[in-house]
């Protein structure tokens, strides 16, 4: 199968954003795999030609995408009012735990922020 144009580009987002993934759960972090994670950060968002995929795939799209990211739950904020990620999205996030967040899923909850929003 010979993929050209959008269906390109959707297929080169995808082995980017799992590349992205895949990189983030090595150890250790070393400088290399940092500066490898932020060129393919930068092809995934920031302008120039041949980038910005994520923003040219959701042109096409009508689910959103999202970038998750742990924050702590601030002073007495009901849990009903934090934002519902759905699970089989959460499936793809690193999990919150004691080991990685102090207090872990009592105290941080995922955000969803646009592409645009968190590049802001």
């Amino acid at each position: 199968m010979v993929l050209v144009g959008d269906d390109y580009l959707d297929e080169l987002f995808v082995w980017h954003v799992d590349d992205l993934r895949c990189a983030g759960q090595k150890r250790p972090r070393t400088p290399f795999l940092r500066l490898r994670m932020a060129h393919t950060l930068r092809l995934l968002v920031t302008g120039g030609p041949g980038n910005q995929l994520a923003q040219r795939v959701q042109q096409r799209y009508t689910t959103p995408l999202w970038v998750l990211v742990p924050e702590p739950i601030s002073g007495n904020t009901p849990r009903e009012q934090l934002p519902i990620i759905p699970q089989n999205i959460l499936n793809y996030a690193t999990p919150i735990t004691n080991e990685k967040y102090p207090l872990g899923t009592d105290a941080y909850y995922y955000k969803p922020y646009t592409i645009k929003e968190y590049m802001t």
